[in-house]
């Protein structure tokens, strides 16, 4: 789930995937410029998951797979907005401190929140409540997935899992890499050999839900930004609409199909279509026709969104459950838009009571140094703090 900052309108949004739209604002200096067809991207991103979620708890089966590709492209897309950020931030003497204090304030309040919420509606949910329990070390610190912890309710938190152990060592090792003259690209093109052993490998390469490697798609996504930053991807020349949204649709359908043929969306080979999937939506035209408008705010509301949609799924079918409202087509074709919509709007009201907030306190950083110190051991120390904590606890 990407939920990386958003430009002119990151303090609605991620995000960290990204995941309430607001009006257009002037962008902050550190912030890459505002692409609206990203958000719109997200929106579908989320519509994957929702829909393979929403499949699972109805037993739709055939919508199985859309999930992970919908977190493939969210991984593409934080790895590219995370890598023009750290581009245009890196050279500046208090980066690291800066960057990873404000990644807490973008992701740690939502996410908090969401988990104190299934730590709630566990037992509801029919968890059992010791076992869930269990699991909270491991999605508390960011670690869910790893050595085979933080499942359940809340198991899709493995993908925020991926994204902080991107936040943790991208931007750290771009530095050093400033700083000796390697070319970034390098530690990339390493990073995607050792994630999946060679780049057209065979067996199925390593799932990162369960192993301490980054998927492919954000390899990629920051490689476009490394590519965009010298060749001007964000000036490339329009194109009729319609060439946008053929390529964008025919990427979708080849890293499904792909990835259906090679097991598994995170497959290198199937991830390769993230990348035009990212740069459509970054060289489309700014100027969003009317009926693209909803779902950019969607996109916009993404990281909230893919946090909270379980919680309104499992609450949709508890009450049909207890009303013995069979799961037919009529009714499947009714409760899914009244779902979405009821996740977009307790979306809406996280990002306008917590998220919005403390992104708001960000711009106040620059004139608390010791906060902004503070901030930044908790979001740099906590992976590795639990990682150490459950193979201490393992058996």
């Amino acid at each position: 789930m990407d939920v990386g900052d958003r430009g002119v309108s990151d303090s609605s949004t991620m995000a960290t995937m990204s995941f309430a739209a607001q009006p257009a604002q002037p962008p902050p200096a550190t912030a890459p410029a505002y692409h609206p067809w990203i958000d719109v991207l997200r929106a579908v991103c989320f519509l994957l998951v929702f829909v393979n979620h929403f499949g699972i708890h109805f037993r739709l089966w055939y919508f199985k797979g859309l999930g992970s590709a919908g977190v493939a492209v969210f991984f593409a897309i934080s790895g590219w907005l995370i890598t023009k950020i750290v581009l245009r931030t890196v050279a500046e003497a208090d980066f690291l401190r800066v960057f990873y204090s404000r990644r807490m304030l973008r992701i740690f309040p939502a996410y908090f929140l969401t988990l104190a919420l299934y730590v709630v509606a566990a037992p509801l949910a029919g968890e059992r409540m010791g076992v869930f329990l269990r699991q909270v070390p491991a999605l508390a610190t960011f670690n869910a997935g790893l050595l085979g912890a933080g499942g359940g309710l809340f198991a899709h938190a493995w993908s925020l899992a991926v994204e902080e152990r991107f936040y943790l060592i991208w931007p750290a090792l771009c530095l050093l890499c400033r700083r000796f003259k390697v070319p970034l690209a390098l530690p990339l093109l390493a990073g995607l050999l050792f994630a999946s052993e060679s780049v057209f490998a065979l067996p199925q390469p390593v799932d990162p839900r369960w192993a301490p490697v980054l998927p492919a798609s954000i390899i990629y996504g920051c490689l476009l930004a490394l590519v965009g930053d010298r060749a001007s991807v964000d000036q490339a020349p329009r194109r009729p609409g319609w060439t946008y949204a053929v390529v964008a649709a025919a990427s979708l359908v080849g890293l499904l199909g792909v990835g259906h043929l090679r097991s598994s969306v995170f497959d290198p080979v199937a991830s390769l279509f993230t990348v035009p999937l990212v740069f459509v939506a970054a060289t489309a035209p700014h100027t969003l026709p009317r009926l693209a408008r909803p779902w950019a705010k969607l996109g916009a509301l993404s990281y909230p969104a893919y946090l909270l949609h379980m919680l309104v799924l499992y609450g949709v079918k508890a009450a049909l459950d207890v009303a013995h409202v069979p799961s037919s087509w009529p009714v499947v074709a009714v409760v899914l838009p009244a779902s979405l919509l009821a996740v977009a709007l307790v979306s809406k009201i996280v990002a306008r009571w917590v998220e919005a907030p403390c992104l708001a306190m960000r711009t106040r950083l620059p004139r608390h140094p010791r906060w902004t110190t503070a901030l930044a051991a908790v979001q740099f120390g906590l992976v590795p703090a639990g990682l150490t904590y459950l193979l201490l606890i393992r058996d």
